[in-house]
């Protein structure tokens, strides 16, 4: 056991030495033979960050967290639409060359016939009876039909014009594509 003096001196020192250190420090205890003897500092600092640090990170966390996930959701839609747009487009554009060759096929319809002579009765005769719904099994238009028509127009005296209306169809029920050609011709 330490004597009395002692504990008392050594109480004052670390008095003192509470006074003058660094607050940065921690506080300082000693324990020797069963006596304890401690710093009598009040103030016991902790080395973890003030309180209303703590937790910081977790608001910036699900920030970010928040949007990285709205890009993602924007770009994923972006790509979406984008791949059902490119469908659509190829499709419309064998809709297109579905109601081309239509129009080209009524075309050789109302003026190709080698075995009558290319008269405009007889023209205007095949204009007003043509109805043809040809299909397509070529590798490019499979899927795909089209509706041709014809209209004469005889207003002027001694002049036929003829309009064939050519509808391309492609693609199913959940995307496909209608695209009219008009081809306008004279016979006089």
């Amino acid at each position: 056991m330490f004597p009395d003096t002692f504990c008392n001196s050594l109480n004052r020192l670390l008095d003192r030495f509470t006074a003058v250190r660094d607050d940065n420090l921690p506080s300082l205890s000693l324990r020797a033979e069963g006596v304890a003897i401690q710093n009598h500092s009040s103030q016991r600092r902790s080395l973890h960050l003030p309180q209303k640090q703590q937790g910081f990170l977790m608001p910036l966390a699900i920030f970010i967290v928040v949007i990285m996930g709205f890009f993602i959701t924007t770009l994923s839609r972006t790509t979406s639409q984008t791949a059902t747009s490119t469908t659509q487009e190829a499709i419309s554009l064998q809709a297109f060359y579905a109601a081309e060759s239509g129009a080209q096929l009524g075309m050789a319809n109302l003026f190709y016939d080698t075995l009558n002579p290319l008269t405009a009765s007889a023209v205007t005769g095949r204009c007003d009876a043509m109805a043809l719904t040809p299909s397509f099994s070529i590798t490019g238009l499979r899927n795909c039909s089209a509706s041709v028509s014809c209209a004469t127009d005889s207003s002027v005296p001694g002049k036929s014009f003829y309009t064939i209306t050519s509808v391309g169809r492609c693609g199913g029920t959940d995307i496909g594509s209608n695209r009219t050609v008009q081809v306008s011709a004279k016979m006089e």
